[in-house]
């Protein structure tokens, strides 16, 4: 996410994001970024309280975060994700994603150390 390097989210540190690949969504193109941790794939997003969020890749029927798309003023594209509790129905063509604080096995690492 642009401008977030350094900063805390969700009680976690973000390092420099490596930007691995482009992938095409609907007329958009997204970034795609690697973990600094474990490398896996994730897309950055930003919820509707605009806070940045990472999320896997891959769809996954169980996760509770789905993705859209908005335009900037600029011209851009603004990854969203908006929370779909299992079992809600979500839109055509719309797929599931799981937060990256869930699976990735390096989580702990990223987290702030609480103020003793």
């Amino acid at each position: 996410v642009a401008g977030a390097v350094g900063r805390a989210f969700w009680g976690c540190r973000l390092s420099q994001p490596t930007r691995i690949r482009e992938i095409q969504v609907g007329a958009a193109v997204v970034p795609v970024h690697a973990c600094s941790s474990c490398k896996a794939e994730i897309l950055w997003a930003t919820t509707t309280r605009d806070k940045a969020m990472c999320l896997d890749l891959e769809p996954n029927d169980a996760g509770v975060w789905i993705v859209r798309l908005r335009s900037t003023e600029g011209g851009g594209v603004k990854v969203r994700c908006f929370h779909r509790a299992v079992g809600q129905p979500v839109d055509a063509g719309e797929k599931r994603r799981t937060s990256h604080w869930a699976t990735c096995p390096n989580a702990e690492q990223h987290r702030r150390k609480a103020d003793v």
